[in-house]
């Protein structure tokens, strides 16, 4: 479009700064029919867009700007409460995608309309949007959507009420493998379609993704734990319904995150896990052993005093009150020479083992104070005496021994 400033000449009746225009067009021309055709033809493209924006803006000035140079204006057209759906069908269709965007937005957005823009490239911005639209119902148009653009396919996924026909769709061999995996974790997504897509999909994504469906029978589950593919093995080691007998096979796979995942997952035996604490050749898959809850408990007990392992045999949530006295002494002991924890590698090793200490003081000061008193408190750092007592203050203080009986008088509590 031209660039003309021949409106804000003295004399023009638009001859007002940006700031101004939209009010004084609001407050001054509201249903004046003739000062509209003129605002709406005007040669600056902001006149316009307030002239279109009115309420009272005529159908025939509104029409008109649908087929204005300028996009801004158009997307008013777009935007404007009584915009009829045979102009909102032609927006949907327009070279502006600031403009499909604001068809999507209007509450009267024909269903069509919103077909159009799930079944046309470029418009990925406004996929989710237009699938959301509560006009749009999927199940009358099932041909036109069948033909969705990758985008689209995904944005209409995220319906759990989407035709069955539909998902099915979206999850054969010809789409793109993240719209493969979307279809396949639908709800809708019958069987016959999981099993073939983990039998037979190249992508060793898609089929990982079907591998971590709980709906897959026994036999099925079974198959994915041969699975040529590391990502696909990992997947099924991470699938609720994993059967016992995989994971033992699972935790001598070659590749550590199978073995890391069958050593998390609660149906892995627990004399596989003690094997995998005591031999396993990665630390990491052996303090995933020893932080599972069905770890055995003389394996985390070991553990609770292993220069290495302490750490994630502390964390255990089934590690026993014993296991963890036993932990407390053995951390008393230790230097900052024991192995630096990486997700805290920012700390000191002195600050680190501070940091394991008060875990575990915090965990012991829960234990009953009957079975505390069996146990040398006495021989504690007096921090950690002091944190524990502080959770047992009125029993502590008629214990039988003078020194307990003396740290609770000097406890502020």
């Amino acid at each position: 479009m031209k660039n003309d400033n021949t409106s804000l000449m003295p004399g023009s009746p638009w001859n007002l700064n940006s700031s101004g225009k939209s009010g004084w067009l609001r407050s001054t021309i509201s249903g004046q029919t003739p000062l509209w055709t003129e605002a709406a033809s005007d040669c600056d493209a902001e006149v316009r867009s307030c002239a279109v924006a009115s309420a009272n803006v005529p159908f025939l000035v509104l029409q008109a700007a649908a087929h204005d140079d300028d996009w801004r204006v158009r997307r008013e057209v777009a935007l404007h409460a009584t915009t009829p759906t045979d102009v909102l069908l032609g927006l949907a269709k327009d070279q502006d995608s600031m403009v499909r965007g604001a068809v999507v937005c209007h509450p009267r957005a024909p269903a069509g309309a919103l077909v159009k823009l799930l079944t046309s490239p470029g418009n990925s911005a406004i996929a989710k949007p237009a699938a959301q639209h509560p006009a749009l119902n999927a199940a009358d148009y099932v041909v036109e959507l069948a033909k969705a653009t990758p985008l689209g396919a995904e944005s209409l996924l995220g319906q759990h009420l989407l035709p069955t026909v539909l998902v099915v769709r979206f999850a054969q061999a010809d789409q793109r493998p993240q719209t493969r995996s979307m279809a396949v974790m639908h709800p809708k997504c019958p069987l016959d379609v999981l099993l073939d897509v983990l039998a037979s999909a190249r992508e060793a994504s898609v089929r990982a993704t079907a591998a971590s469906s709980t709906r897959l029978p026994v036999g099925a589950l079974r198959a994915a734990s041969s699975d040529v593919s590391s990502e696909v093995r990992e997947a099924f080691a991470t699938n609720d319904e994993c059967p016992s007998d995989s994971l033992m096979v699972l935790a001598t796979d070659n590749a550590v995150t199978v073995r890391r995942c069958a050593a998390m997952h609660p149906n892995t035996p627990a004399d596989v896990l003690g094997k995998m604490v005591q031999s396993d050749e990665t630390l990491q898959v052996r303090c995933a052993a020893v932080m599972n809850v069905h770890c055995p408990a003389p394996v985390v007990e070991q553990a609770c005093v292993d220069p290495v392992l302490f750490r994630a045999a502390v964390a255990n949530p089934a590690c026993s009150g014993d296991s963890l006295f036993a932990a407390l002494r053995f951390l008393m002991r230790q230097t900052e020479d024991v192995a630096l924890d990486p997700d805290t590698a920012h700390l000191t090793g002195s600050q680190q083992m501070q940091l394991v200490r008060k875990q575990v003081v915090g965990r012991l000061a829960k234990e009953p104070w009957e079975w505390l008193s069996t146990k040398r408190l006495l021989s504690l750092w007096a921090d950690d005496l002091h944190n524990i007592i502080g959770a047992h203050i009125e029993t502590a203080a008629h214990d039988r021994r003078v020194g307990i009986r003396m740290a609770v008088a000097l406890h502020p509590l």
